[in-house]
């Protein structure tokens, strides 16, 4: 279950390297983890290369982390990441802890993360990054892909690339990128506010003033940070949100190559990691997308300061509600219907309708004529690049790998 992340959380840093197959790690290994984690200036722009950074901008200072870096801890395997959960000392107090290798060339060696196991040394969620891509330790990681793993521990919100199309560069979720989330993702994260994603009514046209996911949140009232189409076919909804390359994350620079194109981007959303891109390039204002199958037209009118103004044309009512609609009305009929065939006739019928409204998993909420919202059944959320049992680690060996 996904859980939000509002506070500070508490992180325990380990550095950790294989004596088997790594070269002795630079005396100051300790520091550039600590620089890092926590404040990190890039010599030539400026900007702060951190983790910490990059949550506070990510979630609008929301989120925090705080914690210590640990001792450099040699392991004899390839399990570096049982040897750093079992050298932390007795009561260290920390719940999340993240093993830092020098690079992330070769196998077991890539950012990982396990959640939701036996708790190791006291350590129930824990990950794996590096410090640098390269043998010569001379390209540092991407914070992506330090964001990607804390992010899968302390929310336990998968992975979004075992899709296609997926959002790739548009969400740091899909990419392991330095870009933003996508409202989709900081929705989940507990980053937006309750009112920044309105909901489209079925059936109308109506313009919006999209904020970028990139600016400060929350968005003024006037604006909404994502528009959100609840879908005619099945139990899924559309998104449509602005991106705007206006910050160092979502722009190219020294901490990110940045999100592939400027625009609107509209994507479906048929479950929590089950996120489809349907424009590969962000539209511009003229331009639009179009499902016939959903009788759906969206439409960018016109730019806007930092966003754009869309135009959103829909027909008719989701399935879910025409479903709820159905039954209630098969419901009523059979509540007057005294005629023995008839009511047979009513009870095949209703039985019918029922069981399409369970295989379109339909959640009904308290007003079922205006609004629906439908929740697929939870997808595995396994990473391609290993498997936990590829991992020769004995001391964790109870650790549900979940990411």
């Amino acid at each position: 279950m996904i859980k939000t992340w509002n506070g500070v959380r508490r992180i325990a840093f380990i550095p950790v390297w294989n004596n088997q197959v790594d070269f002795e790690p630079p005396a100051n290994w300790t520091e550039l983890i600590q620089a890092r984690a926590f404040y990190d200036p890039d010599a030539a722009s400026g900007l702060d290369l951190s983790l910490q950074r990059y949550l506070q901008i990510m979630s609008s200072g929301r989120a925090h982390i705080e914690g210590a870096v640990f001792p450099v801890v040699e392991a004899s395997d390839d399990d570096t990441m049982g040897a750093a959960l079992n050298s932390l000392p007795p009561n260290h107090g920390y719940d999340l802890a993240v093993a830092v290798l020098p690079h992330s060339t070769g196998p077991h060696r890539g950012g990982f993360a396990w959640m939701g196991g036996a708790a190791v040394n006291g350590v129930s969620d824990f990950a794996r990054v590096a410090m640098f891509d390269d043998r010569e330790l001379g390209r540092t990681q991407n914070i992506g892909v330090w964001a990607m793993e804390v992010l899968h521990i302390v929310t336990y919100f998968g992975d979004l690339y075992n899709v296609s199309p997926q959002l790739n560069r548009f969400d740091v979720m899909a990419c392991g990128c330095g870009t933003h989330p996508s409202a989709h993702t900081k929705s989940h994260m507990g980053w937006l506010s309750s009112n920044a994603i309105k909901v489209h009514p079925l059936g109308k046209t109506k313009n919006y003033t999209l904020h970028a996911v990139s600016l400060f949140q929350p968005a003024p009232s006037w604006r909404a940070t994502a528009v959100r189409i609840e879908s005619k076919n099945g139990p899924g909804h559309f998104l449509v949100e602005c991106r705007l390359a206006i910050d160092e994350y979502d722009g190219s620079s020294a901490v990110s190559q940045g999100i592939v194109s400027e625009g609107v981007i509209v994507y479906e959303v048929q479950g929590e990691t089950e996120v489809y891109l349907k424009t590969p390039t962000a539209l511009r204002a003229g331009e639009k997308f179009e499902d016939e199958s959903e009788d759906l037209i969206i439409s960018v009118t016109d730019s806007a300061a930092n966003g754009f103004v869309i135009q959103v044309k829909s027909k008719g009512k989701n399935r879910c509600v025409q479903l709820f609609e159905q039954i209630k009305s098969i419901k009523l009929s059979l509540e007057v219907e005294n005629d023995f065939f008839r009511r047979k006739q009513l009870i095949s019928e209703l039985v019918k309708t029922q069981k399409e409204y369970r295989t379109q998993q339909c959640l009904i909420l308290e007003n079922p004529a205006t609004e629906a919202v439908m929740t697929a059944a939870p997808s595995s959320l396994n990473r391609t690049e290993e498997k936990p049992d590829d991992v020769k680690r004995p001391s964790i060996s109870e650790c549900k790998k979940e990411d």
